[in-house]
């Protein structure tokens, strides 16, 4: 029997398996890894076929994105010529890995402008899939503080649970650009369903431990109860007692957790000696810093200009960890995981310069949209845009990571679907859907 999709059923389905798998294949894998099974690297796969997909149709599209993705592998390999001149030293494996990992959330957002000229407006489905992230790993990981099944992030210094997921600040990342989505629903339709799943969020994203889950989830729940407080005007009786609730809860939850933490100070005082650092101006990442400037020292001034790609973090990780841990002569790979920093370790300056220009124009224009078009899902892309850079370059794990970079491009065609629409839409006839979004 055939099975025969209509265009719109098509255009679901490929939407959805474009942005829902990937928390699910991440879960997976990590399950594989917790019994011992992590050469079947299935979220890998899933990854390296939308990177293939993405250079296909950067191959045979016009447009600016396409124009990206070409222009990065250029010029990729124009600086990878570069940095190993004239010795022919490459670690080339790594290098390759460097540039699909930055190149892939352009192939996803290209994969995404697609599917939206193609199959028309999939972006409350898109909105769904960054929002079911946000669950599944809630899920995940409140299944692990209830069953001590999964990974601890620290080890028994310091409290943190990671469950089954290999990067807590990856996947921590990817969480809080969720949980934004997760709270511009609530605002949109504030009832239980979605008040749950926003608390389940924020504590999942707090039970990792890290310092910018921490940081960042405190930022975007006071910037969504001041939000709701401020701007939502419920219908009911039963929003308005929501609406109160919404407040009750926060101020309640941080009394709750004032006093644990009180209370079981030895287990975060790694975590708060760390925070200290940081507010007094220490950089989070100051002894790769240092370890990367001893390094430096070793090469002429335009290893600023043309950086000498992979092998660079060799040395790093000599200083780091010879040097500073005293942990015996070896050559050890170790990034800075400070996104600037990498980059301009890997091939210079004007490399980390496009890179990151790249970046900074799509989130540029998704402010634009805000204040073309205020919407809270609008204002939720920007909050979500401004952690996930200010992640890269305070703690890295942003445009390297392939979680929330994933999210982060379906964001970018979002706001650039939406610009498209603005362009041929008069002003007054979008405000039904500014209620709507």
């Amino acid at each position: 029997m055939n099975v025969i999709l209509s265009k719109s059923q098509l255009g679901w389905l490929l939407s959805v398996a474009l942005v829902f798998p990937i928390i699910w294949l991440d879960t997976m894998y990590g399950v594989l890894s917790y019994v011992g099974l992590d050469f079947l690297r299935i979220s890998l796969l899933y990854r390296t076929l939308l990177l293939l997909i993405g250079f296909y149709l950067a191959y045979t599209l016009t447009g600016p994105i396409p124009w990206v993705i070409k222009s990065f592998m250029l010029f990729w390999s124009l600086m990878l010529l570069v940095s190993t001149y004239p010795d022919g030293e490459i670690l080339f494996t790594r290098d390759v890995n460097h540039m699909m990992r930055r190149i892939y959330p352009f192939c996803v957002l290209l994969i995404c402008l697609s599917l939206l000229q193609k199959f028309g407006d999939k972006t409350e489905l898109f909105l769904k899939g960054i929002a079911h992230f946000g669950l599944i790993f809630s899920i995940a990981m409140i299944f692990s503080l209830v069953t001590g099944i999964g990974n601890q992030s620290y080890g028994d210094y310091a409290f943190g649970v990671q469950s089954f997921y290999i990067g807590g600040n990856d996947v921590g990342l990817a969480a809080l650009l969720s949980l934004c989505v997760l709270f511009a629903n609530l605002y949109k339709k504030i009832n239980f369903r979605n008040l749950i799943s926003v608390g389940a969020c924020i504590l999942s994203v707090m039970l990792l431990g890290t310092k910018a889950g921490w940081a960042a989830g405190a930022l975007i729940t006071a910037s969504f109860t001041f939000v709701i407080a401020l701007f939502l005007r419920p219908k009911s009786k039963k929003q308005k007692f929501l609406k109160v609730g919404i407040i009750i809860s926060v101020v309640s939850s941080i009394s709750v957790a004032s006093v644990y933490v009180t209370n079981n100070f030895d287990s975060f005082k790694f975590q708060f000696e760390r925070a200290s650092e940081i507010l007094e101006g220490e950089n989070p990442r100051a002894r790769l810093v240092e370890s990367a400037n001893r390094h430096y020292d070793t090469y002429p001034q335009q290893i600023y200009l043309k950086g000498d790609g992979a092998s660079f973090f060799e040395g790093v990780g000599r200083e780091y960890y010879v040097i500073d841990n005293n942990k015996g002569s070896f050559d050890v790979y170790r990034e800075i995981e400070q996104e600037w920093q990498d980059a301009v370790g890997h091939y210079g300056v004007p490399y980390a310069t496009f890179l990151f220009s790249t970046h900074c124009f799509l989130i540029l224009l998704t402010v634009i949209l805000f204040f073309k078009w205020p919407t809270v899902d609008h204002f939720a892309f920007c909050l979500a845009l401004f952690i996930y850079l200010g992640h890269g370059i305070m703690a890295g794990h942003a445009f390297v990571s392939g979680q929330p970079s994933h999210l982060v491009a379906v964001i970018y065609a979002i706001t650039l679907y939406r610009l498209s629409i603005l362009s041929k839409t008069d002003k007054n006839q979008l405000k039904p859907r500014v209620n709507g979004s």
